[in-house]
């Protein structure tokens, strides 16, 4: 029976036929038979299936297919149907149309009351009579050809359709009785040849898409006996393994009855014999506990050797055992009191062990080291640095083993000698480096080689200036790389490279003295930074996950708080330095800031929570300095106005000087070079200021004003927010200009000290490219300032109106005839000259000390000033000058025009 199973279960699965698996079954009979295990019987006299396969392939031999070229074919007989096996015939019969006969498709007229297959039923029983048996698919027509009647034909229609319908000849179907009728049985191909072209195509396209739905008709049939045959057999064999199914639980029943006493049976000595080993176990660790304590002394006291940590762990974890096993099973024990006191002792020796490993490996950075780990900026994996030299690995190992045990025995002293050493090694290492900031070597350190510590490159002694803003520079890179990986991936922007991180500030910033300890800050920050970095390496290599944010955030605590303090100390420097109007110190803490910024993810990724919390304190102290500073230069450009004093500046300060007269040849003020110097400095740190300003309402709601408008980058905004500042503090420049332009007495020097001052500053603007800055908060900017210098320049020629009112008009002046005047008149005439002499006397005394150092301003006044008086003058010379109206003419026409003209040019003389 079982043999009988597999042999079913062999059937079902194979993949063979029928024929296949009967000629193997005879196959193992012929060799049963001549093995003699099975005696020949009637069956064996049958026919096999090798016998079957041989008479199939002979009748297989003889068979010959018949030929597919009849002889109709060979004839042309296109009556015959016997003809192109293998094509369609399509059946056209000749017709009369009008005048002459044409092969067509049998047509016919439509009756009244006959359908349309009805109609075309009777018409082919009509041509080819009853013999002709063909099925006629469908009730409505697969085509139709639309034709017009002739001209002189036409009556009430003027054309015809003739529909179509699809019939196909029965396997029995007979023949065309009409042995009149003349016929043809065409292929597609004589159809085109016989056939009108237009009613081949209508009748062809119906043709080949009623053939299209006859070929998939015939294939669905096919598919469709298929998946019946395929259903019958998977019905079949469903069967077939129901019964095999069956039999197999069956069976499987029978052998669950006479198996499992016998499993039972077995089971239960099973478990007694485990028991019993579990017996003798526990009684070997029972006896090994009591043993531990005299097992292990001499181990404990001896204390753990660098290197063979692993022995000693294994003391204690024995004693660890030992005691938890008393302390459960025998609380009251001596026993529980040795073990407990051994284990204590043991793990106090293993806290010191711990503690002088680190500290044999603690030494304190040398400041080169700390400055080549800041210079070179190369990764944390170096083997080369110095501080991954100052625990080998075997020393970190050891370490992290000892941690790793102390933590899972719940003894945490280690956290705070681990915390305790390294935040000793941080505080000296950063301590040394500030002691070596105060020597007189700092800022020309010759650069270590990349490749060995012992020795420097040729030609690597840079700057510290230079160095930082290296670092920097790649920092700021590696920001923007990140920035736009990130973007574009996202939202398919391409990013251009920001002023903020890309235009780090040039060396010279650093070169200036009141600018070194803001460099010696950022270095020390840096230093901060790198041996952060190192420390939470180390973290990985010793301390457990578990501990690391408390361990990390007690070993620098302290160094935190220094660089807090620090800064705390530098920005109150600064903010005194600003409170002395020394400027530069500004710019200083904006670079300082800038590079803050920039150095802010690094912090961010190694420090927790407190520890970003306490540095960003930092950040705010340099963010307050700065507000501050911008604050109190718009102050000290207003407060100048009320004539206490003079703001003076240089390059690099901004410091009171004495006195706040204005200059005596009315040039460009001080203060306003100063003030666009300031400016001009500020476009480096466009984006550093427009951080500032943005937390600032009367700044920002500027910007949204703007925003309105149009669509802002962030440059863009950082730029008009940068443009407001710089609009604020021309808006003050130009009142405290307005107010000192009063301190001088004569008109015409008062409107020239203003349009020096109103010109510079629009030159200015223009040169630094300011101009667009502000152009962004106030697009007519340039042309405002345009338009005031041009009414400084219609003020100053209105100064010259006393003048002028001397020589014109020429109405309201006596008129000479026969170039002789009254008496009374005669005296008009000498006040005119002299007063006239006077005020140009007056005028060049004044005004050739007047200084207007740019040559376009000063040609243009010139030139101006000769348009303006020159020909009223000619006029007023031509007509009086040969009056006889004084005895000493000499003395009243003291000039001719081209003397007042060589007079005007003599103005505002650059040699004076």
């Amino acid at each position: 029976m079982r043999l009988e199973m597999l042999d079913q279960i062999e059937l079902e699965k194979s993949l063979k036929s029928n024929h296949e698996l009967r000629k193997e079954a005879e196959k193992r009979q012929q060799e049963l038979l001549k093995a003699g295990k099975i005696d020949l019987d009637s069956e064996a006299l049958k026919q096999t299936a090798q016998d079957l396969e041989d008479a199939y392939n002979e009748e297989s031999a003889r068979f010959k297919p018949a030929p597919r070229v009849t002889e109709a074919d060979r004839k042309n007989d296109v009556r015959s149907l016997d003809r192109k096996l293998e094509q369609t015939l399509v059946l056209l019969v000749e017709q009369k149309l009008g005048s002459k006969s044409h092969y067509l498709l049998p047509q016919g007229q439509h009756r009244k009351g006959e359908s349309m297959r009805q109609t075309a039923e009777r018409t082919l029983q009509e041509y080819c009579g009853d013999s002709l048996k063909a099925t006629f698919y469908g009730n409505a027509p697969v085509g139709f050809y639309k034709y017009k009647y002739p001209t002189d034909a036409r009556t009430e229609a003027v054309g015809a359709k003739v529909f179509f319908f699809r019939s196909v000849l029965k396997e029995d179907g007979g023949s065309i009785a009409n042995s009149k009728l003349k016929y043809q049985w065409l292929s597609q191909e004589e159809l085109q040849q016989q056939l009108h072209q237009s009613y081949y195509q209508s009748t062809m396209s119906t043709l080949e898409n009623t053939l299209q739905i006859e070929i998939k008709l015939e294939k669905e049939k096919t598919n469709q006996a298929l998946l019946k045959d395929h259903v019958e057999k998977y019905s079949e064999l469903t069967q077939s393994m129901s019964k095999i199914l069956n039999s197999f639980e069956q069976r499987l029943g029978k052998l669950e009855h006479t198996i499992l006493p016998v499993y039972n049976i077995t089971k239960n000595l099973q478990k007694q014999q485990q028991n019993l080993d579990s017996t003798l176990q526990c009684m070997e660790q029972v006896l090994s506990h009591y043993d531990a304590s005299q097992d292990v002394c001499n181990l404990i006291h001896q204390g753990p050797s660098e290197g063979n940590i692993g022995s000693f762990l294994d003391g204690l974890n024995k004693l660890k055992k030992a005691k938890d096993y008393f302390l459960n099973n025998n609380p009251q024990s001596v026993e529980l009191e040795n073990v407990t006191s051994l284990f204590n002792n043991g793990c106090e020796t293993l806290n010191n062990h711990f503690k002088s490993l680190l500290k044999k490996h603690n030494a304190p950075l040398k400041p080169v080291d700390l400055l080549d780990m800041i210079y070179i900026e190369e990764d944390s994996s170096n083997e080369d640095c110095p501080s991954i030299k100052q625990l080998p690995p075997s020393a970190r190992e050891e370490l992290n083993v000892i941690a790793q045990w102390l933590d899972n025995n719940l003894r945490r002293e280690y956290v705070q000698i681990f915390g305790d050493e390294r935040s000793e090694v941080i505080m000296r290492s950063l301590q040394n480096l500030k002691d070596h900031q105060k020597s007189g070597s700092w800022g020309n350190e010759p650069l270590r080689s990349k490749h060995g510590y012992g020795r420097t490159e040729t030609g690597a002694k840079k700057t510290t200036s230079a160095r930082l803003q290296q670092i920097f520079e790649r920092k700021a890179n590696k920001m923007f790389m990140k920035a736009s990986q990130t973007l574009g991936q996202s939202a398919g922007l391409a990013m251009r490279k920001n002023s903020s991180f890309g235009d780090i500030l040039a060396a010279e910033e650093y070169g200036n003295d009141n600018d070194q300890e803001l460099e010696k800050y950022l270095v020390l920050l840096l230093g901060l930074q790198k041996l952060l970095v190192w420390e939470r390496q180390l973290l990985n290599d010793i301390v457990p996950p578990s501990r690391h944010n408390e361990v990390f955030s007690r070993l620098s605590q302290p160094a935190i708080e220094m660089v807090v303090r620090d800064a705390e100390q530098i920005t109150s420097k600064v903010m005194r330095s600003i409170s002395r109007k020394e400027w530069s110190a500004a710019l200083g803490i904006f670079s300082a800031l800038k590079h803050v910024q920039i150095l802010q993810p690094d912090i961010d990724r190694i420090c927790d929570t407190t520890q970003k919390q306490q540095l960003s304190g930092v950040l705010n102290r340099l963010q307050q300095t700065a507000s501050k500073g911008l604050e109190q230069f718009i102050d000290s450009v207003r407060n100048d106005s009320g004539g206490g004093g003079m703001v003076s500046m240089t390059s690099s300060t901004i410091s009171y000087g004495g006195g706040s007269n204005v200059p005596r040849d009315a040039t460009v003020y001080e203060l306003t070079s100063n003030t666009i110097w300031f400016l001009e400095q500020l476009q480096e740190h466009c984006d550093t200021i427009g951080g500032l300003l943005q937390t600032e309402a009367v700044y920002t709601n500027d910007l949204d004003r703007i925003s309105s408008q149009k669509a802002l980058s962030v440059e863009q905004k950082n730029k008009a927010l940068l443009g407001t500042y710089v609009r604020k503090v021309l808006a003050e420049l130009n009142y405290t200009i307005a107010t000192k332009s009063e301190q001088y007495g004569d008109p015409a020097t008062k409107q020239l000290f203003k349009l020096n001052n109103t010109h510079y500053i629009l030159k200015s603007l223009q040169r630094s490219s300011l101009i667009d800055i502000v152009a962004l908060t106030e697009r007519d900017c340039e042309q405002r300032y345009q338009k005031m210098i041009q009414d400084l320049k219609k003020a100053y020629l209105g100064s010259w109106s006393k003048l002028v009112s001397f020589i014109h008009p020429l109405d309201d002046m006596p008129r000479p005839i026969n170039g002789k005047v009254k008496d009374k008149e005669r005296a008009t005439i000498k006040d005119r000259f002299s007063n006239f002499n006077k005020e140009m006397d007056d005028a060049v005394k004044t005004q050739r000390a007047i200084s207007l150092p740019d040559v376009q301003l000063r040609e243009g006044i010139k030139r101006d000033n000769t348009e303006h008086i020159v020909p009223k003058y000619n006029a007023f010379f031509e007509v009086y000058s040969d009056v006889q109206f004084s005895k000493n003419i000499e003395k009243y026409v003291k000039y001719r025009p081209s003397d007042v003209t060589t007079m005007l040019n003599s103005f505002f003389d650059d040699t004076v």
